[in-house]
């Protein structure tokens, strides 16, 4: 039975390219909008709204990849009607948002730029991805075939984390004279630290390293793995204590085994890959801090990070992010005021001033690997994320140059993002523009929100009626499905992959528009 095909080896890369944002990549980490032409590619087109197009596979993401509102009272195609009108409004608010007085303190203010920005580069660093690593990456049957008896086993065992590179080094010689010897050597070594348990499965989005491990031979019960290096200070020691296997009884299992292990060892390829990209890119460059500096901005950071003073955290990243000409000063006296101007770090050379830093934080978030607790330890991860920001940013930069801000993905999620808040905060303006008149407001009503939002979505549908256009048939043949999650994508600085679903309107009505002349 020739189960590796042409057509499945596309149809696998396809569905991998949908489900990027749940891979762990280990080392991956505007105008005021008011006329805009979207991008005219190959995708279904569900609406047209205008110059916009909301497309089929944008429909399916911001439906099933966050919850997204239930609705017991309505069959199927009632609730897609009504999920497609939210998204519908939600374009429609936005475009009066891009027109309101208000609205534009927030299209315009420098930190909301600078997000917007942040999430169009990070999709543009994952669509690098896409083209450095994933699109270039084949396999063939036989590697499948080879990895097919390991894959329908499912071991549970127990494990420890150790955070220290020459720790490791001890406890993996240790372990070689005797493995037998686990849970009483880290009782040693880490009192305080408790054996953790998992089950690894093949399909998991488990670390490289770990993946490798387990499921390239077959395991025995007892048999103790590692330590395995995941990353800079940070490795993992494997016990097995019990394994089972799931063996494929008909030819469904047989094609649904086949297919998770063609996809698991095309990530894993594209991942070697994408290793050895931004290894290239990173040759020689060496990143050296001020140490005043460094000290100053990683306690003002670890401060933030620990409070649990919402308000003190507020105003200090406040103080942060505020247009300064000089300095940066802090209102509450705890902190020296900091000379923007000051070096921060250096990469060969060239100089980042805090000033420098500062600008590309808020664009790129810091993603921080673990809690740290002390000061010392989160002086690592501080140090860490900041190598890792400066990291993006130069792949950032090979993205630019392969003119990657301007492919349809990019663009169509950058809208997307900044729809979806100008669009919230316009509504937010409007209720609040409402109450403020006091005009036969119902309290309960306005609790709720649902009486005045759906009149006013009904007159935008009505207003804006003559350019909307659409694609009935293919809502219909749309299968949405039951389950609620919400789509991560880890050691990102923007984690979500979609924005929150819009909840404007409950009604499934689609008396406006006109049906589709055509999708191109």
């Amino acid at each position: 039975m020739d189960i590796q095909t042409e057509s499945g080896m596309r149809k696998t890369i396809q569905n991998l390219r949908r489900i990027i944002f749940w891979i762990l990549v280990v080392v991956l980490g505007f105008g005021n909008g008011c006329v805009r032409q979207s991008d005219r590619d190959n995708e279904p087109v569900l609406a047209k709204i205008g110059d916009q197009r909301l497309t089929i596979r944008e429909f399916q993401d911001r439906t099933e990849l966050t919850p997204r509102p239930k609705y017991p009272a309505l069959n199927d195609e009632e609730t897609k009607r009504v999920y497609l009108n939210n998204l519908i409004v939600e374009k429609l608010m936005a475009k009066e948002g891009y027109q309101g007085e208000r609205e534009q303190r927030l299209i315009q203010n420098p930190v909301f730029r600078a997000r917007i920005k942040g999430l169009q580069e990070q999709k543009m660093r994952e669509q690098l991805y896409m083209e450095v690593a994933l699109e270039n990456t084949t396999i063939d049957s036989q590697e499948i075939q080879s990895i097919l008896p390991m894959a329908g086993r499912e071991y549970h065992v127990s494990y420890y984390s150790i955070h220290d590179d020459s720790l490791a080094v001890k406890v993996g010689n240790a372990l070689e004279k005797d493995s037998k010897n686990f849970n009483n050597l880290f009782r040693e070594i880490s009192p305080d630290q408790p054996v953790s348990q998992k089950v690894i499965k093949f399909s998991d989005p488990d670390p490289i390293a770990v993946h490798q491990a387990v499921f390239s031979r077959l395991l025995d019960i007892g048999q103790v793995i590692g330590p395995l290096k995941i990353e800079d200070n940070y490795h993992l020691v494997i016990r097995v204590d019990d394994w089972k296997y799931y063996p494929m009884v008909n030819e469904i299992d047989v094609r649904k085994r086949w297919h998770t292990v063609e996809n698991k060892l095309i990530e894993k390829k594209a991942n070697r890959q994408w290793n050895k990209y931004v290894a290239d890119v990173m040759k020689g460059k060496r990143v050296e801090f001020e140490k005043a500096a460094f000290n100053q901005l990683s306690r003002i950071f670890f401060d933030v990070r620990n409070t649990n003073n919402q308000l003190f955290k507020n105003q200090i990243l406040k103080n942060f992010l505020s247009s300064g000409e000089k300095e940066i000063t802090f209102d509450n006296q705890i902190y020296k005021n900091i000379n923007l101007d000051q070096p921060f770090f250096r990469i060969n050379g060239d100089i980042w001033t805090i000033r420098d830093f500062r600008e590309a934080y808020m664009s790129h978030p810091l993603v921080f690997r673990y809690k740290s607790t002390t000061f010392k330890h989160f002086q690592k991860d501080f140090y860490r994320a900041i190598v890792d920001m400066v990291r993006d940013y130069f792949l950032t930069k090979k993205a630019y140059q392969r003119k990657i801000d301007r492919h349809p993905d990019v663009r169509r999620t950058k809208v997307m993002w900044e729809d979806a808040y100008v669009a919230a905060y316009h509504r937010d303006c409007y209720l609040a523009a409402r109450a403020a008149k006091k005009d036969s407001l119902d309290a309960d009503a306005m609790n709720k929100n649902y009486r005045y939002l759906n009149l006013y979505a009904d007159s935008l549908q009505k207003a804006y009626s003559d350019q909307i256009e659409l694609n009935i048939e293919a809502l219909h043949n749309i299968q949405l499905t039951e389950i609620d999650l919400i789509a991560m994508k880890p050691n990102m600085p923007y984690p979500r992959a979609v924005p929150m679903f819009p909840e404007f309107v409950h009604d499934s009505h689609l008396d406006y528009g006109s049906p589709m002349k055509s999708v191109d």
